[in-house]
């Protein structure tokens, strides 16, 4: 009887609280807002966590005139806890000075509000593991840039941390991130408040039809050795390529018979078969086939 009496005057009270501010209508995670059904459950914000005793939370709300209400939140294994924005968080990060809603229901046997937490969501946690994807917009230094994020808008990424930054199917520099890549997708902790992630893994897209084989055709820069595996170089449209040749890569004539790499010589006119490898500079080319248009 004197619980009920109890939690009846509560719920009177918070009513008007309730009804003259909406949880869905504030950001101010410090106003109190309280809501007991007749069946003892409880939904509560605004709780400033005072003292943590193993898995119990002892708290308080206030609100004017000095008025305030202690209550002590009881835990398990199954009781969810929750960053602010729906993340699933340890309890250990719950910490005094943070502001938490409740969920729960009514302890029995209890003459002061005595909460068994089914639900708790710390307000004053403003970060969580997140993943994005997007455009980058502009590059801020060697260890940051800004994306655009569908949901979120311009977001900055801090790179500082992580090594781990892959385009395509090899690991780049952060310095060759570029405005205009396409971010398929960054994760790591993100704050909200700050808009602000600290990455732990940067994947983006790049185009690989660059990278199949295919016929090129330029000039012998510099004459071949005679031991594989060899490099030589050869610019092909103004540029210069380094052509790697391996044991197993054909050499032939301009009618394509077999000849020996020793007949090749500066200057000669060449067609190669082959593709380029998956490097930033791209101008790296495996031969297959070099062919000298010159023999």
């Amino acid at each position: 009887m004197k619980i009920k009496m109890f939690l009846t005057l509560i719920a009177v009270f918070f009513s008007a609280v309730a009804c003259s501010v909406p949880a869905s209508a504030t950001e101010d995670i410090t106003v109190p807002e309280i809501h007991i059904t007749k069946d003892g459950k409880v939904e509560a914000q605004g709780l400033l966590v005072q003292q943590i005793a193993g898995t119990t939370i002892f708290s308080k709300t206030s609100w004017g005139g000095g008025n305030f209400l202690r209550f002590t939140i009881t835990t398990n294994s199954s009781t969810k806890i929750l960053r602010r924005y729906g993340e699933v968080m340890p309890f250990s990060e719950i910490s005094v000075g943070n502001y938490i809603v409740v969920k729960g229901t009514i302890s029995s046997g209890s003459d002061s509000l005595m909460i068994a937490a089914s639900e708790i969501t710390n307000m004053s946690s403003l970060t969580g593991q997140m993943s994005f994807s997007g455009t980058v917009v502009s590059i801020i230094s060697s260890n940051s840039f800004t994306m655009n994020d569908k949901k979120l808008g311009v977001i900055t990424v801090d790179i500082s941390n992580t090594n781990d930054i892959v385009k395509g199917n090899i690991t780049i520099l952060s310095s060759n991130i570029k405005v205009g890549d396409k971010v398929t997708s960054v994760t790591g902790t993100y704050n909200y408040d700050t808009k602000i992630l600290k990455a732990q893994r940067v994947k983006i897209y790049r185009n690989m039809a660059p990278f199949k084989p295919k016929n090129f055709t330029g000039v012998l820069k510099t004459a071949p050795g005679t031991v594989f595996p060899m490099t030589v170089i050869v610019t092909i449209g103004g540029k210069n390529y380094n052509v790697k040749l391996s044991e197993t890569t054909e050499i032939r004539k301009n009618n394509k018979s077999k000849t020996q790499i020793s007949r090749f010589a500066a200057d000669d006119r060449v067609k190669l078969y082959g593709h380029i490898e998956e490097t930033e500079e791209m101008n790296i080319i495996d031969a297959e086939i070099i062919r000298n248009l010159d023999l």
